[in-house]
């Protein structure tokens, strides 16, 4: 197994951002082109519009696993795409576990309604030094308030380190829905 070096997690990183962050550019510009006027008798809506979200918020909760229990508080950034009760897009987070250090973590994520399931890689930034691992998360999505469940594994010392989560994410639209026209 490749040595994870701090420059390595950093170019990680880095690249991780920048393709969010151009696949963010890109949905918001294609979303400009594309918006469309609502019909004349479209006068009441309950519940979201059909389009690309930009969500950001806070989370926090407790910790436990191989490593020992603790909480942990961070922040996530997400563009998802709605359509006919199905979300489907690109997840980042950061937190700070109070037992582990930093830990970022970033992947698609999917719903359906009031359930989801995200996951991917995570590199946690700790006493060890930079490590990558990987990650998987069940939410349960009350509008801008999300429980969730996370779990994490680290390979360190060629053992295997288990990580379990559970959270509240409160998060916000940050951009104005960009609508497509989207088939029925």
């Amino acid at each position: 197994m490749p040595q994870i070096t701090t420059r390595r997690a950093s170019r990680w990183l880095t690249t991780t951002l920048t393709v969010l962050a151009i696949s963010t550019s890109a949905s918001w510009a294609m979303a400009q082109d594309a918006e469309s006027q609502p019909a004349e008798d479209d006068y009441f809506t309950l519940g979201t519009s059909p389009g690309w979200y930009m969500l950001g918020g806070l989370t926090g909760g407790g910790s436990f696993g191989t490593p020992g229990g603790g909480g942990f508080v961070g922040a996530e950034v997400s563009v998802v795409r709605l359509h006919k009760g199905l979300w489907t897009g690109l997840y980042v987070d950061g937190m700070y576990d109070f037992n582990q250090g930093a830990i970022f973590t970033a992947g698609p994520e999917i719903g359906y309604y009031v359930a989801g399931l995200d996951g991917g890689v995570a590199l946690r930034l700790g006493a060890q030094g930079p490590e990558v691992g990987g990650t998987a998360r069940a939410l349960l999505s009350l509008g801008l308030f999300s429980l969730y469940g996370r779990y994490m594994i680290w390979p360190t010392g060629g053992e295997l380190e288990h990580v379990g989560q559970v959270g509240v994410l409160l998060k916000i639209p940050l951009m104005e829905p960009r609508g497509f026209d989207l088939p029925e």
